[in-house]
């Protein structure tokens, strides 16, 4: 019988240390996420007001929007597309710190803010560098992702070339390797056989030799005669 105290290991799995992957695709860890880089991206918008003054002109904004054209392209066409950042991230910096970064609002209100003031020059200079310099500002982002993956491109046919000599230098080191090996075995110094030489016929005893004679001279079969 087990005790009380001792839990099925069904459960024991249910209550593992969930991995990385696991905790990135929840939805606490987007929203966490989000907010952080939104306020990050908030905090440098008003660096950049600080620094930059906005009298006569507003620059800060113009440029903070430039700016996040320009990134947001990025963001989305290369780092989450191309480069494969866990999907949170992605839209942390693309929602979060771009979207806080950039205001659409400001500009907005610094329109109106030109309009009563009767700066219509410096209002119509305002929209169109807005509008033409915003989508300028997506197309370097464009330029850049392809530049990035042309680059890329041209890695991976470098490593693919690069492999391709080591594979040839291999097989020629091997084949000289085999060529040595074969030169410096010893050679076989067996000679060909030469042609077969008739059997000789063997001597019978008393047909090939002649016979034997007595002391004077006459065949033994005459003596015995």
């Amino acid at each position: 019988m087990s005790s009380p105290h001792e839990q099925p290991q069904g459960t024991q799995a249910q209550h593992a240390t969930p991995t990385r992957q696991q905790v990135m695709a929840t939805p606490a860890f987007l929203y966490a996420t989000v907010l952080l880089m939104g306020a990050i991206g908030a905090t440098l918008r008003y660096l950049i007001e600080l620094i930059i003054p906005t009298q006569g002109f507003p620059w800060a904004t113009l440029l903070i929007n430039l700016v996040g054209c320009y990134i947001i392209y990025i963001v989305y066409q290369w780092f989450d597309r191309r480069v494969h950042i866990p999907h949170p991230i992605a839209r942390g910096i693309g929602v979060g710190l771009v979207g806080a970064f950039t205001t659409l609002s400001a500009f907005c209100t610094e329109n109106l803010a030109l309009l009563q003031a009767g700066e219509y020059l410096l209002f119509a200079l305002y929209v169109s560098a807005t509008v033409f310099g915003t989508f300028i500002a997506s197309l370097a982002g464009w330029a850049t992702c392809s530049l990035l993956a042309y680059r890329k491109l041209k890695q991976l046919q470098r490593r693919r070339m690069q492999h391709h000599l080591e594979m040839q230098r291999a097989a020629q080191s091997e084949s000289a390797h085999q060529t040595l090996v074969n030169a410096s075995a010893p050679k076989s110094n067996s000679k060909p056989t030469a042609e077969a030489e008739p059997a000789e016929e063997p001597e019978l005893p008393g047909l090939n030799e002649p016979d034997a004679k007595n002391e004077s001279g006459t065949p033994s079969e005459w003596r015995r005669s």
